[in-house]
């Protein structure tokens, strides 16, 4: 149905000098808004710093799934321009054969509906309850499906 990206967390992961004022916007979970990416919010990094990524670009159809912190929170990308995920998004990429904007809907759904806002609740740990890490959150969607 959809597969998975990390953002790029090797070397090539932005620092410092890689932000600017204008350039790619950079998403982090801060900047998912109301199911949409608010790029007015997103920092900004340079040409050669997006260039140097190798994994975690966006493309119109993506699904931004935040992976820690505000866990669960979700937006769909409908526009064309050039961005990449901070390291607390992980892309979900639906294939071309499926409505990418139905498989957001049925992830977005409330608590009731869909095990991925009840993540935590999902995997104990010592009687404590812990944040999944990726591979948890994709074999939950696929045995939600």
């Amino acid at each position: 149905v959809a597969g998975f990206i990390n953002g790029d967390r090797s070397t090539n992961y932005p620092k410092g000098d890689d932000y600017v004022n204008e350039g790619v916007a950079f998403i982090s979970a801060a900047d998912l808004v109301n199911g949409r990416v608010d790029y007015s919010r997103a920092r900004q990094i340079s040409s050669a710093a997006y260039e140097r990524l190798r994994s975690g670009k966006v493309q119109p159809r993506d699904i931004l799934f935040c992976l820690r912190g505000s866990l669960g929170k979700m937006a769909y990308v409908q526009e064309q321009e050039s961005s990449a995920i901070a390291s607390s998004l992980v892309i979900v990429r639906a294939k071309e054969s499926v409505d990418s904007r139905y498989l957001y809907y049925t992830l977005s759904r409330g608590q009731h509906y869909c095990p991925l806002s009840r993540m935590k609740q999902a995997f104990p740990v010592d009687g404590h309850h812990k944040i999944p890490n990726r591979s948890q959150v994709a074999r939950k969607l696929v045995s939600a499906g």
